[in-house]
């Protein structure tokens, strides 16, 4: 049995618990949405800690002061997204598919954090979805991508990063942040209970003026370079 789901089965009492209170605050209007964020950051570092997971976090100082950024990284797991949330103390909404949505835990996390769904089989949501986050970027909402699209077993290897993603920043003028994620998979995707470490690392932001020339292709390309370098440099360490 997957980790993931032994810890699920081990905590079924919180997982209960929090997902009626979840529901609960993501559909209220009597709170704002700073708390809603740091309830969801409430119970991600429950979730770090029920799942013996010390994650080291790199570069935070890299996090624009500003906010109406959007932040890129590979993508290897569930805890991804958990991770990274866990230590960014902004608001930061998701972009996920449609299709990993499936149970009721994680779909009103996403509705705490205001995240947006995307249907990909329905070319003219996915076209309205991007749109809404063009114009809530504008507004300096932070958000989360995973240009790779989906994980398997990606691991610790790179796949590549697709560009559809990417069009409205040449309107936004974002600030782009690449994060790199290294060993996020164990801590839901092994077998064992056993504590494990993973790495994030927040890389130096690509400013607008950058990539401006650039095209979707290359900037996906200049984004997946970085990251790659890091991840590298964190293979030879580790060797």
């Amino acid at each position: 049995m997957k980790r993931f789901f032994k810890i699920i089965l081990f905590n079924l009492h919180l997982v209960v618990y929090y997902t009626i209170t979840m529901h609960k605050y993501s559909k209220s209007k009597n709170v704002t949405n700073e708390f809603k964020y740091d309830y969801a950051r409430k119970i991600v570092h429950l979730v770090t800690r029920k799942s013996k997971t010390k994650v080291l976090y790199y570069g935070l100082d890299n996090i624009p002061s500003d906010s109406g950024y959007l932040m890129l990284a590979n993508h290897q797991g569930k805890f991804d997204a958990l991770g990274i949330i866990e230590s960014h103390n902004k608001p930061l909404s998701v972009v996920i598919e449609k299709k990993v949505c499936t149970n009721p835990l994680l779909n009103n996390f996403l509705a705490l954090t205001d995240s947006v769904i995307l249907d990909k089989e329905n070319l003219r949501s996915v076209a309205k979805s991007f749109k809404h986050i063009e114009n809530e970027i504008v507004k300096g909402k932070n958000y989360l991508i995973f240009p790779e699209g989906k994980y398997d077993d990606n691991h610790n290897e790179l796949q590549d990063f697709q560009t559809g993603c990417l069009k409205f920043l040449y309107k936004t003028k974002s600030t782009i942040v690449p994060i790199c994620l290294y060993d996020t998979y164990k801590v839901f995707g092994t077998n064992s209970l056993k504590p494990v470490t993973c790495e994030i690392h927040y890389l130096a932001p690509i400013l607008y003026s950058e990539y401006k020339d650039l095209s979707k292709v290359e900037l996906a390309e200049l984004v997946k370079s970085r990251i790659q370098e890091k991840l590298d440099e964190i293979k030879k360490r580790k060797d």
